[in-house]
């Protein structure tokens, strides 16, 4: 690996931590959510309803860490519960009425400034743009 190589990568790691804070900005957190509020409530829009054991696990965090967590979005009205059918004893955990609302209007947002973004790029930058996404794609598989 060569120092251009090095720096290249450097640049790469800090532009998506930029990008990706600025994004969360622009999406206004609903009640000032932090960061783990905000992945919990990611989590369960990808997933439907999870356990508060599940998102912890997904997470990465202890389950008591994540019972915090859960219990704030449950004050705010973000989250349900219900019993497990299959298991009276466990809770399931979904996004509300209101969490559904709440995350809509955060993607907004962020739509809403990526377009004014690209919108504000002459048409050669945003072929550049476009080859660079294609080649970040396939360095992640996706």
């Amino acid at each position: 690996m060569t120092e251009e190589h090095d720096v290249l990568a450097e640049e790469i790691r800090l532009m998506i931590y930029r990008v990706s804070r600025r994004l969360r900005l622009e999406a206004g957190a609903p009640d000032d959510w932090t960061q783990a509020q905000d992945s919990v409530v990611f989590q369960l829009d990808r997933a439907g309803e999870l356990t508060s054991s599940d998102l912890a696990r997904l997470e990465g965090v202890r389950a008591q860490s994540m019972s915090l967590t859960v219990k704030k979005l449950l004050e705010l009205g973000i989250l349900n519960s219900r019993a497990d059918p299959a298991d009276g004893r466990r809770m399931l955990l979904g996004l509300s009425e209101e969490g559904k609302k709440a995350l809509s209007a955060a993607r907004g947002r962020k739509q809403l400034w990526l377009v004014s973004y690209v919108e504000s790029l002459a048409v050669d930058q945003r072929e550049e743009l476009k080859r660079v996404l294609s080649s970040l794609n396939k360095a992640t598989g996706t």
